[in-house]
């Protein structure tokens, strides 16, 4: 179940994540760190909502020991008062696996 998507008068921005369905690593689990803090470890399809003020770094990692081998992506933005809406995936290349993030709009995380 997605979260209920707010805005937030108070001035800090609320970043929405969700794992995409996928056959490639279903069994790891994508571990979320905002700012350097841990904040989830999402599995297939699950979300979660984080609030951030200023400028904040998105890195996505594998989690556990079947995560080890993947490579990791990172983002960064800067808390504006506003929602953003990130969808993870993994990548499959010949010989490598790594975690990809996307910014999408509300509508398309929505529509996952």
């Amino acid at each position: 179940m997605k979260p209920a998507i707010s805005s937030n008068s108070s001035g800090e921005t609320n970043l929405y994540f969700l794992r995409e369905s996928g056959f490639v690593a279903s069994a790891v689990l994508a571990k979320v760190n905002v700012n350097g803090v841990e904040i989830a470890k999402l599995g297939i399809k699950e979300n979660v909502v984080h609030t951030v003020s200023g400028k904040y770094k998105i890195k996505v990692t594998g989690a556990g020991i079947g995560g080890m081998g993947m490579g990791s992506d990172s983002i960064s933005g800067i808390g504006d008062g506003k929602n953003y809406f990130y969808l993870i995936s993994v990548k499959q290349g010949l010989f490598s696996t790594e975690w990809v993030i996307n910014e999408t709009t509300e509508s398309g995380f929505k529509s996952q």
